[in-house]
């Protein structure tokens, strides 16, 4: 609904999967470019990567207090999921340890949201473009 070419979801709640595919199901138009997949983060990962899909845009929210995050941020340093100029932006809780860089994706933005962050990460080297402002 807000212009994406296509979108991919990936929850392993089943009654999350099921929730979006209920909201995907109201929108108008062809639904062709969305896929919702029922796995694990790094599951999905391999199965995205296998598939050579490519992202411009990776929204990670995993649960809090635990290592999800540096464990997906791992799979997407592994994997070729990432277009060139492709940013990574990842919720957690402010007190979650999340490393400044995983291999060659590195941290290059940090919003702070009372207890909430977002870190915005980018592949080294893949310098296209700019963030600025606020998110």
């Amino acid at each position: 609904s807000r212009g994406a070419a296509r979108v991919t979801f990936v929850d392993k709640n089943k009654r999350c999967t099921d929730i979006i595919k209920k909201n995907v199901s109201n929108l108008d138009g062809s639904r062709d470019n969305i896929k919702i997949f029922h796995h694990d983060a790094a599951r999905a990962i391999k199965k995205l990567n296998d598939s050579k899909m490519r992202f411009d845009l990776v929204f990670l929210d995993p649960p809090y207090y635990e290592d999800s995050l540096k464990k997906c941020l791992i799979y997407i340093d592994n994997y070729d999921i990432l277009s060139r100029s492709a940013l990574i932006i990842c919720e957690h809780f402010k007190k979650d340890t999340v490393p400044a860089e995983s291999g060659k994706i590195t941290r290059i933005r940090e919003y702070r949201y009372g207890d909430t962050v977002l870190s915005i990460y980018r592949r080294s080297g893949d310098e296209v473009g700019s963030i600025s402002g606020d998110v």
